[in-house]
């Protein structure tokens, strides 16, 4: 009787022990009210003389709607050579004493954004606090239009350096950055004049030993495929200029 009593006590339902969960999570904005739109800037080339127009605002469906128009033409009379983009990008808060309060990345390995989307190509752009500003670390993010809703898993080693806009010849792992990460934003800058339309459900950190986006598989060692991002990059540029934002 007494084997049968203790004997139940020490089955795995009450062992003290966490059993190892391959895949954990964290997000990091949920957006389902105005209020979630607070940490959050929407920047337009109309700010710098481009025709573009964008906004971010909750929608009918308690969503984020990332809207507008991309326009690659500039306004008569701005000296400027390059426009064509729309933004959003998380504000950096601050402490009154210690100054800005960094995002703290490292425990994951990927970035995840459930959206329904226009079929428009996107860039997620990763800010970290460094001594050149201009430095982002960018990955593609390519929407299918229609009317469902796609949750996009990108692993961080797929994020490249770029500089003002243009993607950099060295290759840096971004593991270094993932400790001070500033800002978090999308960028609309196709060179496809016309309306789009981005809508957000949200956006979190997911951390997982095996990572399956798109139908390819990459354990944690996978290494970004320069030429390929080279190709979209230089597809996506033509003769407009950088991909900056």
């Amino acid at each position: 009787m007494l084997r049968k009593l203790f004997g139940s006590l020490t089955t795995a339902r009450y062992s003290p022990i966490r059993p190892i969960v391959p895949d954990d999570e964290k997000i990091l904005w949920k957006f389902d009210s105005d209020k979630a739109l607070q940490d959050f800037i929407c920047i337009v080339d109309s700010d710098v003389g481009g025709n573009s127009n964008g906004s971010l605002t909750i929608n009918h469906h308690n969503k984020a709607q990332f809207s507008g128009e991309l326009s690659t033409k500039v306004k008569p009379g701005m000296n400027l050579k390059y426009t064509g983009f729309c933004s959003i990008r998380s504000i950096v808060p601050r402490r009154l004493l210690t100054g800005e309060k960094l995002k703290d990345f490292t425990d994951f390995d990927a970035i995840e954004f459930r959206i329904r989307g226009d079929g428009r190509a996107y860039l997620v752009n990763l800010q970290h606090q460094t001594w050149r500003p201009d430095d982002l670390f960018q990955a593609f993010m390519f929407t299918r239009g229609g009317p469902d809703w796609e949750n996009i898993r990108i692993p961080f080693a797929r994020f490249f350096l770029a500089n003002s806009g243009y993607m950099q010849d060295r290759v840096e792992d971004i593991s270094y950055a993932l400790g001070r990460i500033r800002t978090v934003g999308l960028l609309l800058a196709d060179r496809v004049d016309g309306p789009f339309n981005l809508e957000i459900d949200n956006i979190k950190l997911v951390r997982t030993s095996m990572l399956s986006t798109r139908g390819y598989h990459h354990n944690l060692t996978y290494t970004v495929n320069m030429d390929r991002y080279r190709k979209t990059e230089a597809y996506m540029r033509k003769d407009y200029g950088p991909v900056s934002g």
